[in-house]
Parts: structure tokens; sequence; C-alpha cells
């Protein structure tokens, strides 16, 4: 038996580009931002010091305290590569590849 159906189907029913797994939503109330607006200021201030929380604010019309709250307590992540040499190597990384050498110069070191 065949029925039929009482409600429309949607009528887009193509993929989506959702950044970050979140669809944003159409329109943003003033003195608010979506996820990727927030993202963004906040890579553009960690990128650049000058775009401060009142340009910020003026930009995204929202008030100049809550953003310098929002820049005193959320940061986006900062991923370091082996060829960058901005972070701290530990001794082992500076010493030969042979394990064995190591650990031989390791206890030499211990005994003198």
């Amino acid at each position: 038996m065949i029925t039929t159906r009482q409600r429309q189907l949607p009528s887009d029913r193509g993929a989506y580009d959702a950044t970050y797994g979140v669809l944003g939503p159409n329109k943003v109330t003033v003195g608010k931002v979506t996820l990727l607006q927030a993202v963004d200021f906040l890579n553009k201030h960690q990128a650049d010091k000058s775009y401060n929380a009142e340009k910020i604010a003026a930009d995204y019309k929202l008030d100049v305290t809550v953003v310098k709250d929002i820049l005193d307590h959320f940061s986006t992540l900062i991923m370091y590569t082996d060829s960058q040499k901005s972070f701290p190597t530990s001794e082992r990384t500076t010493q030969e590849k042979n394990p064995l050498k190591f650990l031989r110069d390791k206890i030499d070191s211990v005994k003198d």
C-alpha cells in the first residue's frame, strides 16, 4: 500500500559547509558574535597586537570590557613543528641520534 506524505521534503538536500563542525546562524544579534567571528578576531589579535580590544569592539559592535575579558581568557592554539626553533628543545634532541651513546655519556658525566 502506497501512502502520500503529509509534509514537504526539504528542498535543499545537498551537503553544507560547516566550518569547525558548526553551521553558523544567518543573522547575528548586535552585541553577539558567532564562533567563526570570535576565532577570527582572536587570530587577528594574536598576529597583530595593534588590533586591540577597542578596534575589535568597534568592528563587531561589542562592549569593550567584554572584549578585554575574551582576549584575557581565550586564545587559539599555536602549534610548533620540528622545523621551528622557537620552542625549547630537550637535551636529548640536541645530542646524537644514538641513544646508547647518549646514555653512556650521561653515566660518564654523573661518575665524574
